[in-house]
């Protein structure tokens, strides 16, 4: 079975650079933009994010029981998952093309999006719960992908595009972008959204929905051949599992004092970080 790669795969390529530029935009308005509605004793994001990513890192050393468990139950299912690779690939190519292409601009977009749309309610409003929950959403993104990217680059394994029968080949410590399939990053995107907002005063349609469009951002990957299936359920479990870790981190932190405000000088412009002892 051969895969296209026409100029369809490279519109596609350069619309997935196009929604990754988007998305790193949206992170960027949600640094120096939604601090400077941040008020003093309810986000510290430097900190917060700091100690959230050394207590993500450093968690499994005070894991119990039922911990372990549920990291083995997920494990499990990556495994399980993997029967599907070899059978799914090169299932749908030529077909439902245009599902595929918003699938993967969801997985940039959406969480993009609900961040500037928090943002703004929490900036116009004044509403710390829609502060609180931008933050979340920016730091579950953040935490989740340097987690996958440290998955990626220590695993290495082998992007299926490359050739349909070398979902177990894997080469640790790469780079390259054709070894770093496992886990999926727009998989664990989409998903690190819609474990933030199961905690949001939403609708349960949407918070429902959240978990299927991410669902059809996972599909989608395999559907252009760029991840296998176990890719997409690692990916899946990576980004709700750091979702929820950093949504009760934030819920048990209390009350933090100090923010970040842009600030603009003669000349120039720079960032502003206040704390208060």
């Amino acid at each position: 079975m051969t895969v296209r790669m026409g100029g369809r795969a490279v519109r596609r390529g350069r619309a997935g650079a196009v929604f990754r530029a988007a998305w790193a935009v949206c992170i960027l308005c949600l640094i120096f933009c939604l601090p400077a509605a941040v008020k003093a004793g309810e986000i510290d994001p430097l900190s917060d994010a700091v100690d959230d990513g050394i207590g993500m890192f450093a968690a499994p050393a005070s894991w119990g029981v039922k911990d372990w468990a549920l990291t083995a139950a997920g494990v499990g299912a990556v495994l399980a998952s993997s029967a599907w690779d070899r059978p799914m690939f090169g299932q749908w190519s030529g077909n439902n093309d245009g599902l595929a292409d918003f699938g993967n601009a969801y997985a940039f977009a959406g969480p993009g999006g609900a961040m500037l749309l928090y943002g703004a309610a929490a900036l116009l409003r004044d509403d710390a719960r829609a502060r609180n929950t931008a933050w979340e959403l920016g730091e579950a993104a953040l935490l989740s992908s340097v987690l996958t990217g440290a998955f990626k680059v220590a695993v290495g394994r082998e992007r299926p595009n490359a050739r349909g029968n070398n979902h177990r080949r894997f080469h640790p410590g790469s780079f390259s972008d054709d070894r770093t399939s496992f886990p999926s990053g727009h998989t664990e995107l989409a998903f690190s959204m819609a474990g933030v907002l199961q905690d949001a005063d939403l609708p349960v349609v949407v918070k429902a929905a959240s978990f299927a469009l991410a669902g059809v951002s996972a599909w989608a990957r395999v559907h252009d051949n760029r991840h296998w299936v176990s890719d997409t359920v690692a990916g899946a479990l990576i980004g709700y599992g750091v979702a929820r870790f950093v949504v009760r981190r934030n819920a048990e932190r209390g009350v933090n004092m100090g923010y970040i405000l842009p600030r603009i000088y003669d000349g120039g412009w720079g960032v502003v970080w206040l704390r208060t002892f």
